[in-house]
């Protein structure tokens, strides 16, 4: 595999040239937005890039302009990213979820003249044009696109990466191409990745951390990353084994909530005793033999994830000592956007779970007389935006940044955190108290999902205040919790007072760090009994997502409203608002939970409690396998063409069309007998025919308890193959979703739309599901056409496992393959389907 010389950048957009070049038929990045798997190639990746730039062009960008991109993780989040690095602009990442007031607060800082948004969530008209980014297509002819990467400078602004969206007066971060470059080759420095890299991004892209380790280290090495719908525990289990992650970024929140998820799963199995013992032997293993031991662990992860590099908040050491004795590697960091933000990391060869690593190459660091971390390198930032000031604060008279973070070296050179400089609790009697300490004792306590601790300022002075996040199936005891934390406390650290969280979690930063600034302030009203209204911004985003997949207005959400009753919610708006309600808010919901009487309120209930539901038929990959597929290809011509020619000798017509067929297709027939799908794979060229998957009533084939029909599936399943489709109201969209990963898998699939065999045998209405399918998978559809197949087994007389078929000649029709235009509504699409079978 070819590589370039890093030292030779200047740019992120030499990077990115130089990376889409070398790396062109690479991966870069893997999408899944809904149901499919979409991948991009770098060369792709560069063509949407240089697309980008040119809509900025046309726009009158020049060189220096500023360019908010407010948008969620996707690969058109990089292809804009990178588009405005070619055009020579700024780019201004915030968050999707910035309010309007904060998108207008920073647009008036930074002069925008462009901001670049997703099509879904886009609300208010902005005073600049507004770009969707799924509007932007790759160009026909990239000749005409105009960039000005050649006339950067490493000292030009990068991008302007702000802080915080929540103070009324936000800090814009001034990053060049300098800061982040050198970043980028101290990261590699330290631990080395290769184009086997597989990661997957779960933390926001207008973090920096993300950014470097995420964005820019992949794409210097040509590694692919992937960027799920949801990060919902089922989808991110999808994601993991069919794209065979290896590496992820990750914050501590998000590592202790796996943790305890996978005791509390021990606990419920009753095997946790058994956990224990294991993990307490793993320690004095290799960590290969360790991932064996936890072989059920990492099988639901696709046996690959070797690394998981932590970052954005201090890692408690427990946690870290968990995934390594599962066979994890845990290479934890540290670091703040002003310094681009990385500025020591663990290695390979040297890890220490309490620490944070030594410095990156080029990084210097020390302390202050009072343990504050100070910073110089070619990484640390300028200054503020528009902000003598404020940059002035930052910096000591000799240069040196400040980070903020109190810590110390160890002997080895290692730097260990503290705590934040001003979240230290600082008692009448001098000592110094580090909320941090007394967190991770909260933390061990069982019913604790989460605690912070502020100093709570009283007149003898501070003293060390707790606030729990209590899980409330474990209804556990504060006060017992706080006496037990205590005991194993030095004297002066125990816990003083204490709160109860009243909402389902924290406010938090997009790394996941508690909000202690808004927790405080409820607290002071708390104990003085003036509770002020907690938002929950779950609820708010619900609400807008409801506004959107029925397109009305969002003041029209009302809690009592009724969403089929009061808005006639139809059965594919169900299915949009279901798989927009786990892709936003990552809560998996099944469509039967939408009845004619669920509120929205009744909605945010189920949402609050976070419930996770059970998938009833898991996936199967085993008759998508190489193997299965090379037995099949034997077996398949014995089978069909013997069945055909004993009981169904067929007339084809439009074989013709049936070449065109790539795979993966559709294939949408009519459905007259229980043999149509065994007809159709006789007559189909073995190209075809071995790459094919039939979709099967779930209720007849995967719930009969018809002994024979049981006991043929396994069968069926290696022959076809076939797959569970759930008919049901409420059951569609993990159907859905089952046919998209076999799709991905580069096999076609049979499918009926009208839903049941048809009694009158002429053609019945398609369920409108066939138009959601067409459009959502973007794959080509193939109308087939049967005729007379009902005189082989008549309609509603059996099964055609257990009853014996009558010869008759029958008629197969192919039509040429059709992709659904885009700018079609699921209603239109579906009867376009039709329309094209009724035709044959």
């Amino acid at each position: 595999m070819h590589s370039f010389d890093l030292s030779q950048t200047k740019t992120l957009a030499q990077l990115f040239e130089k990376a889409c070049l070398v790396y062109s038929g690479n991966t870069a990045y893997t999408w899944r937005p809904l149901f499919r798997r979409i991948s991009w190639t770098y060369a792709e990746i560069l063509k949407h890039a240089q697309a980008f730039a040119d809509v900025l062009s046309k726009h009158g960008v020049q060189k220096g302009d500023r360019i908010i991109l407010c948008a969620s993780n996707s690969p058109y989040w990089i292809a804009a990213f990178f588009g405005i690095q070619l055009k020579g602009a700024v780019a201004v990442p915030l968050s999707p979820e910035s309010s309007a007031e904060f998108i207008r607060e920073i647009m008036r800082q930074t002069n925008a003249k462009i901001i670049f948004k997703n099509k879904l969530g886009a609300s208010e008209k902005t005073r600049v044009p507004t770009i969707f980014l799924e509007d932007v297509q790759k160009p026909l002819s990239p000749q005409s696109l105009s960039v000005n990467s050649e006339s950067q400078s490493e000292e030009d602004i990068a991008e302007i990466v702000y802080t915080s969206g929540t103070t009324g007066n936000p800090k814009g971060v001034v990053l060049t191409h300098k800061n982040l470059l050198s970043n980028l080759k101290g990261s590699r420095s330290a631990i080395p990745v290769d184009h086997t890299m597989r990661s997957v991004s779960i933390l926001p892209l207008f973090h920096m951390f993300e950014q470097i380790g995420g964005m820019l280290v992949p794409l210097s090495a040509g590694a692919q990353v992937s960027y799920p719908g949801s990060i919902n525990p089922n989808h991110l289990k999808w994601i993991f084994q069919d794209d065979h992650i290896n590496r992820m970024l990750a914050v501590p929140e998000f590592l202790r909530l796996v943790a305890l998820r996978i005791k509390e799963r021990a606990k419920d199995q009753g095997s946790f005793s058994m956990l224990e013992r294991m993990l307490s032997i793993s320690p004095f293993l290799p960590m290969a033999v360790r991932r064996r031991l936890f072989g059920r662990i990492h099988k639901t992860i696709g046996w690959k994830v070797h690394t998981i590099v932590s970052g954005g908040a201090p890692l408690q050491k427990d946690v870290a000592a968990f995934f390594e004795s599962l066979g994890i590697y845990i290479l934890q960091g540290y670091g703040l956007t002003e310094t681009s933000p990385v500025l020591t990391v663990n290695r390979y060869h040297e890890r220490t779970l309490d620490a944070v690593g030594k410095p990156l190459q080029d990084v210097s660091l020390k302390l202050a007389t009072d343990g504050e971390i100070l910073a110089k390198g070619p990484n640390v930032f300028l200054g503020y935006w528009q902000s003598e000031e404020k940059s002035k604060e930052v910096f000591d008279e000799k240069g040196w940044f400040k980070t903020g973070d109190i810590g110390f070296f160890d002997k080895n050179g290692h730097l260990h955190i503290k705590g934040r400089k001003k979240f230290v609790i600082v008692l009448p009697t001098g000592e110094n108290i580090y909320a941090e300490d007394l967190e991770t004792e909260l933390n061990k306590e069982e019913g604790v999902l989460d605690s912070t601790v502020i100093g709570f300022k009283s007149a003898g002075g501070e003293k060390p205040h707790a606030v729990f996040l209590l899980d409330p199936e474990k209804k556990a005891n504060s006060k017992d919790i706080v006496e037990r934390a205590n005991q194993r406390l030095l004297s002066y650290q125990r816990i003083q007072s204490f709160s109860v969280w009243p909402e389902p979690d924290f406010p938090r930063t997009p790394t996941r760090k508690v909000k202690k600034h808004e927790v405080e302030v409820w607290v002071l009203k708390d104990l003085t009994g003036k509770h002020p209204v907690v938002s929950v911004p779950t609820l708010s985003k619900l609400e807008r997502i409801v506004a959107q997949v029925l397109e009305i207005p969002t003041q029209e959400v009302k809690d009592e409203k009724r969403l089929v009753a009061d808005f006639n919610l139809d059965s594919l708006q169900r299915i949009e608002l279901i798989a927009r309600i786990e892709n936003e808010l990552s809560v998996a919901l099944d469509e039967s939970e939408i009845t004619p009487k669920t509120t929205i309120m009744d909605l945010k209930t189920r949402i609050l409690a976070k419930q996770q539901k059970h998938i009833r038929y898991p996936f199967n990959p085993i008759p998508f396998t190489p193997f299965i597929v090379f037995l099949r290809r034997i077996m398949q011509p014995i089978v069909f063409k013997l069945a055909l020619l004993l009981f169904a000798p067929a007339k084809i017509h439009g074989m013709e069309h049936v070449k065109e067929v790539l795979h993966p297709s559709l294939f949408f027939s009519n459905h007259l007998s229980n043999t149509d799908a065994a007809i159709i794979y006789g007559v189909l060229p073995q190209r075809i025919r071995a790459r094919l998957a039939a979709a099967a009533a779930a209720d007849v084939v995967y719930e009969s308890k018809a002994p024979l029909i049981k006991h043929s599936r396994k069968f069926l399943e290696f022959l076809f193959p076939i797959f569970p489709f759930q008919r049901r109201d409420g059951q569609a969209k993990s159907s859905f979703v089952y046919i998209g990963r076999v799709l991905d898998r580069d096999f076609s699939v049979l499918l009926f739309p009208e839903g049941q065999t048809s009694p009158t045998g002429q053609l019945q209405p398609f369920k409108q599901g066939a138009g959601l399918l067409a459009l959502n998978m973007e794959v080509p559809v193939v109308p087939i056409k049967l005729q007379d197949t009902q005189k082989i087994i008549p309609t509603g007389q059996g099964h055609p496992v257990i009853q014996w078929p009558k010869r008759n000649r029958v008629k197969v029709t192919f039509g040429k393959p059709v992709m659904i235009p885009r700018k079609m509504s699921y209603q239109e699409a579906t009867r376009f389907l039709q329309q094209k079978v009724q035709e044959l």
